[in-house]
């Protein structure tokens, strides 16, 4: 006689030689190895929780994205004046009261005037009423009324055109002539007419001396 062992840890004996040994108390084959672990019960699910299917795997929860920043990320201080922003979620300087966020291009006049151009903006310059920049340029009578249009692409290029002014406009002294353009770069000496000089400023950088 020797143990023969159920699943649900009973032992019970019987005949090596028996082949279909069943257990009295659960009616289940026993075998006459070693002592086989009763095996556990599932965890019960709670009411109204659905049972994960077997085999299913497990995603891990997504980590929470960070919100938005008001302003991107370089605004800290002021481009335009250099004063600190105190608040992360200042658009303008409290100081120049220029927006934090540069503009693409900047053209300012040697006589204190200055000119923004936006993203995909395009404008045009000269001492008609009608042009963008007519209140910087009215006073240079050689100046033509519709002198130049000055662009920036979706890119963030600058570029300049001459408009088939009178006195010509210049980049760095050099003509441009219609219908070519010229791409305009940081620092760029830009004069319409003979009198009427300006310098180019892209995206908030410094100007030497500035």
């Amino acid at each position: 006689m020797i143990d023969w062992h159920c699943g649900m840890g009973c032992v019970e004996q019987y005949d090596a030689d028996e082949i279909d040994v069943r257990c009295s108390a659960h009616g289940i084959p026993m075998n006459s190895g070693s002592i086989a672990a009763p095996s556990e019960p599932p965890e019960p699910i709670e009411e109204g929780a659905a049972a994960e299917p077997v085999g299913a795997v497990t995603e891990p929860e997504p980590e929470p994205s960070a919100p938005p920043a008001s302003v991107p990320a370089g605004t800290e201080v002021c481009w335009d004046c250099g004063s600190p922003s105190p608040v992360s979620t200042n658009t303008h300087c409290l100081d120049c009261h220029e927006p934090l966020v540069p503009p693409p291009l900047l053209l300012t006049f040697d006589h204190g005037g200055r000119l923004s151009v936006g993203l995909s903006e395009r404008i045009v310059l000269g001492r008609s009423p009608e042009s963008t920049g007519w209140s910087h340029l009215e006073r240079f009578t050689n100046v033509s009324r519709i002198h130049a249009v000055i662009r920036v692409d979706r890119d963030g290029r600058s570029w300049i055109r001459d408009e088939r002014s009178m006195n010509g406009t210049f980049v760095n002294d050099e003509e441009i002539h219609h219908p070519a353009e010229r791409e305009l770069a940081h620092g760029d000496r830009v004069r319409f007419g003979l009198h009427a000089r300006s310098v180019v400023r892209v995206a908030g950088k410094r100007l030497p001396g500035g």
